[in-house]
């Protein structure tokens, strides 16, 4: 058998366990290093996450000047639609993967082919919905823009349970080759489109670029395949478990995005341009810690859910750790507003600066 990383390459090599796909769905080789195992994600996951956060910040330094306002606005219109339609790409069923103690090869299969249909239904929806996002908004460009990203939808469907299993098994250093590779190749694209005059599109650019990228990677890093979907593989508790996912999700996104719907229904795309990247700079800090964070516990947290102290214990270790970064960070960016929407998005943003400010003060709540 040939030998390879358990974190990028076939995942349990020398554990003695059984060949073919049900390889790629154990987990039972984690338990005797579980600890050890997430302290390794960890710092692999944050160091894949520093490589983002450089990626992003001279991304945002180079695009904010080659871009108007206006243009991330128009776009950031579109991104609240597609984002709705995409909280039921998943279904929550990557999630009820990486949760359950023991899966099957015609569960995995089973769920893939569910998240591929749910992918081609969602694309269909968004395209379809291109026209009536183009008249809430009043903004008849939306119309192209929407069909040019509803494919990434489909993509989702795609990726859903190879990342999933690739979370799973704690193969963290896969999922980040596959993040910063994909981040690489998308901004690379996105910028060189600005620089040819593409305005928004550059922006439309990068995102499909980097979808198509994530899921030539993610299928070369994990080799699972799926089965025919089968009837009888047992995975109504599964999708149980997904939709109350997926409902919790749909809570959080609609109260997180119902500023950006009424800023670009009210007053159009260069305010929302304003407003979405203040927005997104004040999260910055904590995005850089907490979805490593979330990605390393998950699959260690659900390892240990068959032993309610652990877990407790665990969980309440997490949430500490993350408000103390949201402490620390946050009145960091606060103080000096002004300069960092100067220094990070160029003069021709300096009204976003008391946005930022008071966007600051509502993420410490």
């Amino acid at each position: 058998m040939t030998k390879c990383s358990n974190q990028t390459g076939c995942p349990t090599p020398d554990t003695g366990g059984p060949a073919g796909p049900e390889r790629f769905l154990r987990t039972d080789f984690l338990q005797s290093d579980l600890k050890a195992r997430s302290v390794r994600g960890g710092a692999v996951t944050l160091s894949a996450q520093g490589a983002r956060f450089v990626l992003q910040t001279v991304s945002t330094l180079l695009l904010a000047r080659l871009l108007a306002p206006a243009e991330f606005g128009l776009v950031a219109m579109v991104i609240v639609a597609i984002n709705f339609v995409a909280l039921f790409k998943d279904f929550g069923l990557s999630f009820a993967t990486i949760q359950r103690e023991q899966i099957s090869q015609a569960q995995i299969s089973t769920l893939f082919w569910i998240n591929v249909f749910i992918g081609v239904c969602l694309s269909a929806i968004a395209a379809a919905s291109a026209p009536f996002v183009a008249r809430f908004y009043a903004e008849p460009r939306l119309v192209p823009l929407m069909l040019a990203l509803s494919p990434t939808l489909l993509v989702s469907g795609l990726l859903a349970q190879h990342q999933a299993l690739l979370t799973r098994q704690m193969r963290f250093a896969a999922i980040a080759i596959a993040d910063v590779g994909a981040m690489i190749v998308g901004i690379t694209v996105g910028i060189s489109l600005a620089l040819g005059g593409a305005r928004y599109w550059a922006l439309v650019g990068m995102m499909l670029s980097q979808n198509a990228v994530n899921l030539l990677l993610v299928w070369w890093l994990c080799p699972w395949r799926p089965s025919r979907p089968t009837r009888g593989a047992g995975v109504r508790s599964l999708l149980t478990f997904g939709g109350n996912v997926t409902a919790g999700a749909l809570l959080n996104y609609i109260g997180s995005m119902a500023d950006r719907v009424i800023i670009g229904r009210l007053w159009g795309p260069l305010p929302l341009g304003l407003y979405d990247r203040s927005h997104a700079l004040v999260l910055m800090p904590m995005l850089q810690i907490n979805p490593p964070l979330a990605a390393v516990a998950l699959p260690a947290l659900s390892r240990a859910a068959a032993t309610p102290e652990r877990y407790a214990r665990a969980y309440v270790s997490i949430l500490r750790q993350l408000a103390l970064v949201t402490a620390v960070l946050v009145p960091i960016l606060i103080v000096n507003a002004s300069t960092v929407i100067r220094v990070v998005l160029g003069p021709s943003w300096a009204a976003a600066g008391p946005l930022f400010g008071v966007l600051g003060f509502a993420a410490l709540l």
